[in-house]
């Protein structure tokens, strides 16, 4: 077992650690420790402050995001240890308010710049990229199967800080496991209906498939463990050692999907010479480190969703079983 202190360390020093790497990255590549005014932007346009600052782009990931905060803390919620301690209602709506107002920031911002009408139209997923011609629903295809694999990462890492918590395996909430992981669920199908289906575009374009892998990369190592340290960080896990039973099959499934997803994307991503295909031109260094940092706002708006939907104190069903 493990104390909750050095697992929030864990936690953290992932995110952090990758975040680092690929600063270090784009210095070396771009010879300079001064990024900030350096364009390392794939596009070939926007400097590392502006790639930070990607209005634009964070409208467009705005229904993806929100998936991945409610996904987190669902697996937390369903297969995380026992919380004892968790967020107070003011601080659970400061953080909401605090997203509302980062939301609505960066609608000015972006309606600024681009216009009223593109912002609508990147919160309504019409754009791949910024000078691609809008099509309805597009861009949610372009994140598909990176937003499964990151639902059943989510799930495997909820088992994995328990047992490194607890020692043990435990028995997941069944009613939690239905309003929490079953809304995530239906809200994936809804959003994947509303925006035209399941296109094959996602399943054999290169481009997709490329754009796909490299969202799993940056979030299932960055969004993903700084999601759980937030919400372990708000809100205490203690070890219970009360007598329960195993959630292996939740595990082995979560593992598997994830791993047939990934493999996937990273096959397929390969084969069709993805790289390529995203920007002949652009350097590998923007294709994959600038990458980390232009969902830097997608990481605070996560951050601040968790807290707000951070779980309650409970017990686990099952912690009484013999």
């Amino acid at each position: 077992m493990v104390t909750d202190r050095v697992l929030l360390s864990w936690l953290a020093g992932v995110p952090a650690g990758a975040l680092i790497g690929s600063y270090l990255w784009l210095a070396l590549d771009h010879g300079t420790p001064w990024l900030l005014g350096t364009v390392v932007h794939e596009g070939g346009r926007y400097t590392l402050a502006q790639t930070i600052l990607y209005w634009r782009h964070f409208l467009r990931e705005l229904p993806v995001v929100a998936l991945y905060a409610a996904a987190s803390v669902a697996a937390a919620t369903v297969y995380g240890p026992r919380c004892t301690s968790a967020p107070s209602r003011a601080v659970r709506i400061l953080a909401l308010a605090a997203a509302v107002a980062l939301v609505a920031g960066a609608w000015m911002a972006a309606a600024r710049e681009w216009g009223a009408d593109v912002a609508r139209r990147e919160v309504l997923q019409s754009y791949l990229r910024d000078d691609d011609a809008p099509v309805a629903g597009i861009h949610w295809g372009y994140h598909l199967l990176s937003t499964l694999a990151y639902v059943a990462a989510a799930v495997v890492l909820g088992v994995l800080v328990q047992r490194l918590l607890d020692g043990r395996a435990r028995t997941p909430r069944r009613a939690a496991r239905m309003v929490w992981l079953g809304g995530v669920g239906v809200a994936t199908v809804v959003l994947t209906i509303l925006c035209g289906g399941l296109p094959l575009d996602t399943l054999a374009d290169p481009r997709h498939l490329g754009h796909q892998a490299r969202e799993a990369a940056t979030h299932l190592v960055v969004t993903l463990p700084l999601a759980f340290a937030v919400l372990l960080a708000v809100g205490r896990w203690q070890p219970d050692r009360s007598p329960s039973r195993a959630s292996s099959a939740d595990l082995a499934i979560a593992l598997a999907s994830g791993a047939l997803l990934l493999a996937y994307l990273a096959i397929g991503a390969i084969v069709t010479g993805a790289a390529r295909a995203a920007r002949p031109d652009a350097r590998l260094s923007a294709l994959i480190a600038a990458h980390d940092f232009e969902h830097t706002l997608d990481y605070l708006l996560v951050a601040l969703l968790v807290v707000g939907l951070a779980p309650g104190v409970h017990p686990r069903e099952g912690d009484a079983s013999p």
